[in-house]
């Protein structure tokens, strides 16, 4: 997440969340397009469990890993969430063969993903939702404009992008406010660190 004294970050200034977050891909055993069964050996219950007792409240996933199975996995070891905890998931990824994921900003397929994320999680509304790879084929004003849509429906509470260019991110903020982005960014690969002092300083939160 962005700079701070605390060990604590609220997202767009109302969700409340420690700073050292859950990815759940690791519930299954996944190559490079995410595909794959549960992790041998391992009941996700009892991590999910585990993780939210240590005090971890902001747990990340995505429609495309299993796919569904680690959403389905969440729901059904937490649902009924507690208030504090926050589900971050994302969508707009398709597999198109064996190894290979394509992005698809397109309306329709961000509105089922949606949907299905709401369905799998058993959620009214996400509490955060990340566009998981920008379609460069689509204007990422369309492309935000139809996540602000589905925000004002209710079915999003806050918007994420999934590693935009800075030109991208400005252009996207000039459509509907962005809460959070996600992007590498580690002492091997620093990538875009313009990008993370862009976020510090507008109070965006970086999940890296």
């Amino acid at each position: 997440m962005a700079a701070s004294d605390t060990m604590t970050f609220r997202i767009a200034g109302e969700l409340e969340v420690n700073r050292l977050a859950y990815g759940a891909l690791q519930l299954i055993d996944s190559g490079y397009d995410a595909q794959g069964a549960l992790r041998p050996g391992v009941d996700p219950a009892a991590v999910l469990g585990k993780v939210v007792e240590l005090g971890i409240n902001l747990i990340d996933t995505a429609d495309i890993y299993g796919p569904h199975i680690v959403e389905e996995q969440i729901a059904a070891a937490l649902a009924p969430y507690p208030d504090h905890l926050v589900i971050s998931t994302k969508g707009g990824l398709k597999r198109i063969a064996p190894g290979k994921l394509q992005a698809d900003s397109r309306p329709e397929h961000m509105r089922a993903a949606v949907e299905g994320s709401l369905r799998r999680l058993r959620l009214e509304q996400l509490p955060l939702w990340t566009l998981h790879q920008i379609d460069e084929a689509i204007p990422i004003e369309d492309i935000v404009g139809t996540m602000g849509d589905l925000r004002r429906e209710g079915k999003i509470r806050f918007l994420g992008l999934s590693k935009p260019k800075m030109a991208i991110l400005q252009r996207a903020l000039s459509v509907e406010p962005i809460a959070c982005i996600q992007n590498r960014f580690n002492v091997a690969d620093q990538r875009d660190a313009d990008l993370a002092d862009f976020c510090a300083r507008h109070g965006i939160a970086f999940q890296a």
